[in-house]
């Protein structure tokens, strides 16, 4: 049996252990944080440490006989672990994007997104420089732990060449995307709004739809609702807030937590999804959008939209998407819908526990051979 030390900081993903549970493997869960309402379900389950430097010793005691530590994301303190684990302790990096992409935003910003930051940048040169300081040296142990690291667990492979062109470092893929879901192809009745975006980050590039929306209010008035009940609040994402109170009758926040059935719910009800960014992100939405069949609307630039046409599914661009909204076609077609739907339940027949638990445990037999 493979003994697999999963560290989480992002409730969000904690549930990803699920993945690997099957005989093969024995979890063991670190949570760096203190326990709340948000991680109930694993206050019996995991190991909860504060991420200081009192804990490292701990936290590498718990790794130092597993056969796999999987490090979920890369932020600055999961750097200081990799830096200290022992060399023979087989690592894997879960990235989760902005660990890379927030250190190429001129390749995944609009320029009305920019715009928006840099007035912020303006603000405090001297704030500035001291921040360019600190990503000089966040930067470098960046590079390190890359160095370090084993595997680089990722969605698709379509990402992951498009990092490896940018970083030529990155640890060898290895495909995470994995689902255990049955999806009812079921046609659900839409009612006259949109999906904007995922979350208050500044990669949605909402700004751009925004404009977009009231260059073209005379025309009609199907309303885009934006999810901003998770993510940092920052300069960007109050901006964006002051547009959209200016302008109710187009616009809705949704800053109140929902529970999974209410996310879902407002799916089931959404005509259309619409995405702005360069850059992966928000697949649990786009799957999510794809079994509720919502028309999902996808910057070209961004490597998710060729992956899934690639795959055959029924997705479009932003500039589809202007004229969609000005002839009010906002809503997918039943048969597209279908097509969609079946193709998601082949994908992840494609990619269920079963396939990726076979790969991880050959994966681990290989450089462990005593297994």
């Amino acid at each position: 049996m493979h003994r697999i030390v999963h560290i989480h900081s992002d409730f969000k993903f904690i549930s990803e252990i699920s993945k690997y549970k099957g005989e093969e493997f024995h979890n063991v869960l670190i949570i760096l944080g203190e326990k709340n309402e948000k991680n109930l379900k694993y206050h019996q389950s995991a190991i909860f440490l504060i991420p200081n430097n009192d804990n490292l010793p701990v936290i590498i005691n718990y790794c130092k006989n597993a056969d796999l530590v999987v490090l979920n994301d890369l932020d600055s303190y999961k750097r200081k672990i990799v830096s200290i684990l022992p060399k023979e302790i087989t690592t894997a990096w879960r990235f989760f994007g902005y660990e890379l992409y927030a250190r190429r935003t001129k390749y995944v910003l609009s320029e009305k997104t920019k715009e928006i930051i840099n007035q912020r940048h303006r603000i405090n040169l001297l704030k500035n420089f001291i921040n360019e300081i600190v990503n000089i040296r966040s930067k470098f142990l960046l590079s390190s732990a890359m160095k370090r690291i084993d595997f680089f667990f990722c969605m698709y492979y379509t990402e992951y060449k498009n990092l490896k062109s940018l970083w030529k470092r990155l640890p060898p893929y290895i495909n995470i995307l994995v689902y255990k879901e049955k999806i009812e192809k079921r046609i659900y009745r839409k009612e006259n709004f949109y999906i904007l975006g995922n979350n208050r980050s500044a990669y949605n590039n909402h700004l751009d739809i925004i404009d977009l929306i009231l260059h073209n209010n005379s025309i009609t008035k199907i309303k885009g609702k934006l999810f901003f009940n998770y993510g940092e609040v920052t300069r960007y994402s109050e901006a964006i807030k002051k547009v959209i109170n200016n302008h109710p009758d187009y616009f809705e926040l949704l800053e109140e937590f929902l529970t999974i059935e209410e996310f879902e719910n407002i799916y089931k009800k959404a005509s259309a999804f619409v995405l702005n960014s360069y850059r992966q992100m928000a697949l649990s939405n786009i799957f999510t959008a794809l079994k509720y069949g919502v028309k999902i609307y996808l910057n070209s630039r961004n490597d998710a939209y060729d992956w899934l046409r690639d795959n055959h599914f029924i997705i479009y661009t932003i500039e589809e998407f202007e004229s969609d909204y000005i002839h009010t076609n906002l809503k997918l077609e039943e048969t597209n819908a279908l097509h969609n739907m079946e193709l998601l339940n082949k994908l992840f027949e494609r990619n269920n526990p079963q396939v990726f638990q076979r790969e991880l445990k050959t994966l681990l037999n290989n450089r462990n051979p005593s297994h």
